[in-house]
């Protein structure tokens, strides 16, 4: 476990690596943010990319962590309660380059939470691998077109000639069921399990190889694919009229003129309304017009509607504004080095 688990280390290191090359890539290009998958606020692609980088990195300390608690050595607790032999398990230790010694031998045999650590270590970062894959395949779909990924990670199909399918994603969001199985195998093997050993204890080997053995490849293989992935940034645009983006902005506005945020955020409902009734955007009702939506409804209370405006004006901590996905950027640059 501790080498395997080391190299499942380097591949997130890998694929964090690859997010920030293209979250700087794309740092300043304009995407739809979604709640409930619909859309929300603009955002750019690169502050959506620095996101999972945020996930992944947890996962790569919680990989970490896992390996301090793997680095003891139980050789010499025996079957149960040690032995009468004169052996020196702190030499041993030495040896077998462990940095820590089990403390005591009946826990040494009987308890494998080390394995259930990393199984739910590794059921976390599958989920995480498992979302930016359905995202992967939303965007690559007809009615999204967001993405270009290179064939090398699609296939077509076996009748229609004309499919480009996202294979690789869709097997990792598919591996993902496998992963979470062995972790409940595991949960359910030890549950009901007394001190010391038990044969149940051998269904630790084929979960822990099999997880293992996935997660790597699948972290691997994601990388290579995200890598050799392109926004299409212009047919990204084509969307960003749609759902009317700046509702949120609106209501800040307004806010910060003192307007009750309860109150604002009627107002701008009222005004999305107007717009479904009449088949417009925000930024397209005339000022002649307000009085129909509210009267409380001014010029003043009108920010600047563009993607890039909205964008531009969330320079909070932590936010999608293109100088915060800088800061982000070189935060993660220099979290790797």
């Amino acid at each position: 476990m501790k080498r395997e688990l080391s190299g499942i280390y380097e591949e997130i290191e890998t694929l964090l690596n690859v997010i920030l090359k293209k979250a700087e890539e794309y740092k300043s290009e304009i995407m739809i943010g979604f709640t409930h998958l619909q859309h929300a606020q603009p955002v750019t692609i690169g502050f959506h990319l620095m996101a999972y980088f945020q996930m992944f990195k947890r996962d790569l300390e919680r990989i970490e962590d896992c390996l301090k608690r793997i680095d003891y050595n139980p050789l010499g607790a025996g079957a149960l309660a040690g032995t009468t032999i004169n052996i020196n398990r702190h030499r041993t230790t030495e040896l077998l380059k462990f940095t820590n010694i089990t403390e005591n031998a009946m826990d040494s045999v009987s308890d494998k939470d080390f394995v259930l650590e990393f199984l739910s270590d590794a059921a976390i970062c599958i989920m995480h691998l498992s979302r930016f894959s359905e995202e992967f395949i939303i965007w690559n779909s007809q009615e999204f077109g967001y993405i270009d990924i290179d064939d090398a990670y699609c296939t077509g199909s076996s009748i229609m000639p004309q499919k480009k399918n996202p294979d690789i994603a869709e097997l990792i969001r598919g591996k993902t069921g496998r992963i979470y199985g062995n972790l409940m195998t595991m949960l359910t093997v030890m549950k009901g399990t007394p001190l010391a050993y038990n044969k149940d204890f051998q269904e630790d080997k084929a979960a822990l190889f099999d997880s293992i053995d996935t997660l790597r490849i699948c972290v691997k293989v994601f990388g290579k694919m995200l890598e050799n992935t392109e926004f299409k940034t212009e047919e990204i645009s084509k969307h960003l009229g749609k759902g009317f983006l700046a509702a949120t902005d609106i209501a800040e506005h307004m806010v910060k003129q003192n307007v009750p945020f309860r109150e604002a955020h009627e107002i701008v409902g009222k005004m999305v309304k107007y717009c479904e009734n009449n088949n417009i955007g925000l930024e397209d009702i005339k000022v002649e017009n307000y009085s129909q939506i509210s009267e409380k409804l001014t010029t003043d209370m009108i920010p600047e509607l563009s993607a890039r405006a909205c964008v531009d004006r969330r320079v909070s901590y932590g936010g999608t504004a293109v100088s915060d996905v800088e800061r982000q950027i070189e935060a993660g640059k220099n979290y790797m080095k």
